[in-house]
């Protein structure tokens, strides 16, 4: 019976050894973890209630380790219940940590943290500190890699030293408005940790604090810049923080004021503006370009056939060449004659592509200088002389004018000018070939000399002199009838004070008639019916001595005939008149009337009397007679006076 009870007993405890873990594996497990705190461990969760303190324990000595550190890779979350008001001191500190925790839940009834209470624990992503809590301790979260943020409540007033040591994705911190210290190394070796927020409570930062956070960029610190420099922290040097003064979070701290989208060459940006002044700007990278086939160009003779690409976004262009042949050059030919310097050439250019190459070479010609000038290219020689011009002189409106023909290859012609024929002096240039001195005072005389200036540069020898007194210019007088007399009349002339008239009546022999210092000048005392011809000489007076200018222009008047002196008698019975003869007249004209004021044309006659053969019997008629000069109308004389008679038959 003995026998059958063992046997039995031992078919059990194999069955029992063979069952797998997982058979076991929602056995709850619990026990005390302070004076009125339980905690119990089922399916991963570890959830600690109760009221009051949790036990502070140590890890070096066994017995005195928290109660579940035997189930440590068990524990995948840990709860806090409410009613708990401290977590103890290496509640969850072990060699390795507790590896598979992910998340804590703390209740706000917790005020107080332990130290090294998380200490390794590598897998925790999620922990949130609840306002209550107001001291965590040293080391308290220590080489949790997989905590990415962290926000301590304004109840935390003490922060342990190293306590988020190593937290290496840890990015964002934001400490508590109570705390007044930042312990050592307390986020020391946070390698992600990018953003910090410090309130103005904090008055000392220790100088690890924040050592070897490469990826630190932003502290915003809700005090003023003199407040941080009290705080007594400086930044590691090979480290490059931006600090905003007077920011109490990083919530609406960066407001994009300007933003340039990247283009496919060109990188972008967007420029923030911080509330507290900071200016901060991202640059985003260009995106490249997004190519299609647009077509495809087959070979030439110049360039292989290629695929031309064209960005769908920016529309650049680019060409993907082929390795494909090159089609043979149609080339035309083209002879290029040599000239002085270059020579000549045929080209051979292909009308498809455009390359040439030459060949059949052929020398230079050189220059063919004459004159200073090649007969070929017009190309000027240096070493070339040009002769001395020729001058000739008068006068233009008053002023000496020198003149000369043009010289071989002279460019322009330099102007020697003297007063005592002696010293010359250059006066000016031109192009031209001749030269008025506008610049002369009457009375004077002026030399002159010219010299000619070749295309090179060369001039030539001085010409030979010549000079003419400078006197005042020539008159253009106008002629008119006043009265039946010449009446000369011209514009004043520059330095004359008085004038010559000079008078012909052949129009060749002029003499001295008479002198004026008014501009017009009638001849009153000419004959009737006789040409006269007129010129003037502009007269100015210098040093006492008369200076005249050259003739005027000749202007001629025939003078207006006298008027013929009429008698009257009766021949036969009818009315005859007679007269002298006028000189210079070719016929004579007869007005009649019959009251002696309104008389008609009615005959002319070149002989010296008229009788009026059709004149009525007792009628009185009144007759008047003017002398014609056939040539020139103007010349006619005035109608002479009256005379009246009867007619008896």
């Amino acid at each position: 019976m003995k026998k059958k009870i063992l046997s039995i007993f031992l078919a059990f405890c194999l069955i029992f050894s063979l069952l797998p873990m997982g058979a076991m594996a929602d056995e709850a497990k619990s026990g005390t973890c302070g004076e009125n705190l339980t905690w119990v461990l089922k399916d991963g969760t570890l959830t600690i209630s109760g009221t009051g303190k949790m036990y502070d324990y140590d890890y070096s000595d066994y017995e005195a380790a928290a109660p579940w550190i035997r189930d440590k890779y068990k524990i995948k979350s840990v709860v806090i219940e409410d009613g708990v008001t401290s977590i103890g001191s290496e509640a969850f500190f072990t060699t390795d940590g507790y590896p598979n925790i992910t998340k804590v839940t703390i209740p706000s009834s917790v005020e107080s943290i332990g130290g090294r209470a998380f200490f390794d624990c590598t897998a925790l992503t999620e922990v949130t500190i609840p306002n209550g809590v107001k001291s965590i301790g040293g080391s308290a979260f220590l080489n949790c890699r997989k905590l990415v943020s962290i926000t301590l409540p304004d109840s935390v007033e003490k922060l342990g030293d190293y306590a988020f040591y190593e937290c290496d994705k840890l990015t964002s911190v934001a400490l508590s408005r109570s705390m007044t210290e930042i312990g050592e190394s307390t986020f020391a070796f946070c390698e992600a940790l990018e953003r910090v927020t410090i309130p103005k409570s904090v008055t000392k930062i220790d100088y690890n604090a924040f050592s070897h956070c490469d990826k630190l960029a932003d502290i915003a610190y809700g005090g003023t810049k003199e407040a941080w420099e009290t705080t007594g922290y400086e930044m590691p040097r090979n480290q490059t923080v931006k600090l905003h003064y007077n920011c109490d979070s990083f919530e609406g701290h960066y407001v994009p004021i300007n933003v340039v989208k990247p283009t496919c060459v060109l990188s972008g940006r967007i420029e923030y503006l911080c509330p507290c002044g900071y200016e901060y700007t991202e640059y985003i990278p260009s995106r490249g370009h997004d190519y299609k086939v647009e077509k495809t160009v087959a070979s030439t003779c110049s360039e292989h056939g290629y695929d031309l690409l064209k960005c769908k976004v920016c529309g650049d262009e680019k060409k993907d060449y082929k390795d494909d042949e090159l089609k043979a050059h149609t080339y035309v030919d083209k002879v290029v004659e040599p000239t002085c310097l270059t020579g000549g050439y045929t080209e051979h250019k292909c009308s498809a592509c455009g390359s040439s190459y030459r060949d059949s070479l052929v020398q230079p010609l050189g220059h063919n200088f004459k004159n200073g000038k090649c007969t070929r290219c017009g190309a000027f020689d240096a070493s070339f002389k040009p002769a001395s011009p020729e001058l000739k002189i008068t006068t233009a409106s008053g002023h000496p004018k020198i003149y000369w023909d043009a010289v071989d290859g002279a460019a322009k012609y330099l102007v020697y000018r003297s007063t005592d024929g002696k010293t010359f002096k250059p006066y000016d240039s031109t192009t031209k070939t001749s030269y008025t001195n506008k610049s002369t005072d009457i009375g004077t005389t002026y030399y002159y000399k010219v010299k000619a200036i070749g295309t090179n540069g060369a001039s030539s020898d001085l010409s030979s002199v010549v000079s003419i007194q400078c006197r005042p210019a020539a008159a253009n007088i106008s002629i008119y009838r006043v009265n039946d007399k010449p009446q000369l009349k011209w514009k004043a002339v520059s330095g004359a004070t008085k004038y010559w008239i000079y008078r012909s009546t052949d129009g060749k022999n002029f003499k001295y008639f008479d002198s004026t210092t008014k501009t017009s000048y009638t001849n009153s005392g000419a004959a009737s019916g006789t040409k006269y011809y007129y010129r003037v000489k502009a007269v100015a007076v210098v040093n006492g001595k008369n200076v005249a200018s050259a003739y005027s222009n000749t202007k001629s008047l025939l003078t207006s005939l006298a008027k013929p002196s009429v008698s009257i008698t009766t021949s036969n019975g009818k009315p005859k008149i007679s007269w002298s003869k006028v000189t210079g007249a070719d016929k004579y004209y007869i007005y009649r009337s019959t009251d002696g004021k309104n008389f008609s044309y009615w005959d002319a006659t070149a002989n010296l009397s008229y009788t009026n053969l059709s004149a009525k019997k007792n009628t009185k008629y009144y007759y008047k007679v003017k002398a014609v000069c056939a040539s020139n109308s103007n010349a006619n004389s005035a109608q002479s006076a009256a005379v009246s008679i009867k007619a008896t038959k």
